[in-house]
């Protein structure tokens, strides 16, 4: 219930990270300024639930209450941290997306660290340790398909792999810049999902998981570098899964 705080000052400290993810997301198409969207029929809704630092479970969760209150049909989850100090309150959030039928996306984290042994906050996992099944959880990826080297990553808890590096997007203040890590490849995720959306708006969050992370092109059998691990000091190659 204690929800009504904030402000609507997007721009203190460094707001470039929202700013791009809407761009890669939006941007308006077919001006030939800047770049273009994934989606031109997208409407979007930017909550800023950290300014600066590590973020409170309290303040995403009532970002996405908030979302999930004024008609969002997609929520892009661009924070991420190795410890929880209400995992609650963030469940009863989600749960709320969930029964309102909302996918929702999120990128995972470049700690780098593997998702299915010691996963960044949210999870994506429910109470009772089950997956949402509204829930993609996405690591960044090279343009050669090879995942970024800082990039978390996981067999169960990682649901695909997008572009995270060098993807050119808007910057506050009537800038370009490029954006890196798992934010970015959330985002291209996130309007992906918004573009099928868009074509089919009475499709399903599961079945709209479904739909992208089934036609996601498949690593098994194929050699890909894990991301680095501080500990070893170099990359190692993955297993055929």
């Amino acid at each position: 219930s204690d929800c009504y705080y904030g402000n609507a000052n997007l721009l203190q400290g460094n707001s470039s990270v929202g700013t791009g993810l809407c761009g890669v997301i939006g941007a308006t198409r077919g001006n030939d300024i800047g770049i273009e969207g994934i989606c031109d029929a997208v409407q979007l809704m930017l909550l800023r639930a950290v300014p600066e630092g590590d973020e409170y479970d309290k303040d995403v969760a009532v970002a996405i209450q908030y979302a999930v209150n004024n008609g969002a049909d997609i929520i892009l989850i661009a924070a991420h941290k190795g410890i929880t100090e209400d995992s609650k309150i963030l469940w009863e959030a989600l749960d709320m997306a969930e029964r309102k039928g909302i996918l929702v996306v999120h990128g995972v984290g470049e700690e780098p660290t593997n998702m299915d042994t010691d996963p960044s906050c949210p999870t994506g996992l429910k109470a009772n340790g089950l997956r949402y099944p509204n829930y993609i959880n996405v690591g960044a990826s090279m343009a050669d398909g090879h995942p970024v080297n800082l990039s978390n990553y996981g067999k169960k808890m990682v649901d695909l792999f997008a572009p995270g590096w060098g993807i050119y997007s808007c910057d506050a203040g009537d800038n370009y810049f490029k954006l890196n890590g798992t934010n970015a490849a959330a985002a291209i995720v996130a309007g992906v999902a918004a573009l099928i959306k868009s074509r089919m708006p009475k499709i399903t969050a599961t079945e709209l998981k479904r739909c992208i992370v089934e036609t996601a092109t498949l690593g098994k059998d194929l050699e890909v570098y894990r991301p680095m691990n501080p500990d070893e000091g170099v990359n190692n190659l993955l297993g055929p899964d």
